[in-house]
């Protein structure tokens, strides 16, 4: 297996064929999710598998910049995974207000589209890359700085959920409809996967700038699929996320273990 994905383009082991009375879950979003900046299982859909045990199996489907219109297509890519549960963690990649990202970074590659499989040369490549400042330049894997110096980078993106976030009340201000391409997209996602009677949770990644989306999330599970989609807000799960997290955004591997212990104690009770 590669640093980053495994040839069927997911992070971690591959997953074998589900045992009897194995319960696997499928975890979809972007960074946050595929864990950039920390080991493969200090991730939290690692963790949570670790502190859910034997009987399921949690599968970390995320990928870097992927979105809600990449992860609409990473359902039906990965539908023999027979999954019985879905986590959609969201609040990181669409953030822009005014329009849906549509990077598909599986479905884009025209080899895995075809043949299912991912090349991973490019991965290596990239990997030199990515030894780039505000990653340490001799870390073999992405592991952000382990001091202070990245308080420039923390300020950024605390500016740009800061602006997203005022963009999106004026819209609001303004009668039009903030996130409106991003819900449609989610909607035929939630669609999907409640035909398929597969138990779904979208999870409100921490941010503190979200305010506004996660507003028009809720908005639509209550008015659409109240009982049959289930929501879990994050956003109070750290009381400093700047402490807890590299950069405002991607956690350090305790705070992502905060996130796998809240999703357990409120999704598997």
């Amino acid at each position: 297996m590669h640093d980053y994905y495994n040839i069927h383009g997911y992070r971690g082991k591959i997953a074998e064929e589900k045992k009897v009375g194995e319960y696997r879950i499928a975890c979809f979003g972007g960074s946050t999710t595929y864990g950039f900046g920390v080991e493969e299982q200090e991730a939290w859909p690692a963790q949570l598998g670790k502190l859910l045990g034997e009987k399921y199996s949690v599968v970390n489907l995320g990928a870097n910049n992927q979105g809600i219109y990449g992860i609409a297509n990473d359902i039906h890519y990965y539908e023999d995974l027979d999954f019985e549960m879905a986590i959609l963690y969201q609040g990181e990649t669409d953030r822009d207000p005014t329009q849906m990202r549509d990077y598909n970074f599986r479905g884009g590659d025209p080899f895995f589209f075809c043949f299912g499989y991912k090349p991973i040369l490019n991965f290596y490549i990239k990997e030199l890359i990515r030894k780039a400042t505000p990653l340490d330049k001799n870390a073999e894997k992405p592991v952000f700085k382990g001091n202070n110096t990245d308080t420039e980078l923390r300020a950024q993106v605390n500016q740009y959920y800061r602006d997203a976030d005022m963009i999106s009340q004026a819209m609001m201000n303004k009668g039009e409809h903030p996130y409106k391409d991003y819900i449609n997209k989610l909607d035929k996602v939630l669609q999907n996967l409640s035909s398929k009677n597969i138990r779904t949770v979208v999870v409100c990644q921490p941010n503190a700038f979200n305010s506004v989306q996660q507003y028009c999330i809720r908005q639509l599970i209550d008015s659409k699929y109240l009982n049959k989609i289930e929501y879990l807000n994050l956003n109070d799960l750290f009381d400093d996320l700047n402490a807890a997290s590299f950069d405002g955004m991607h956690l350090k591997k305790e705070g992502y273990l905060q996130v796998a212990e809240r999703m357990k104690l409120s999704l598997f009770k």
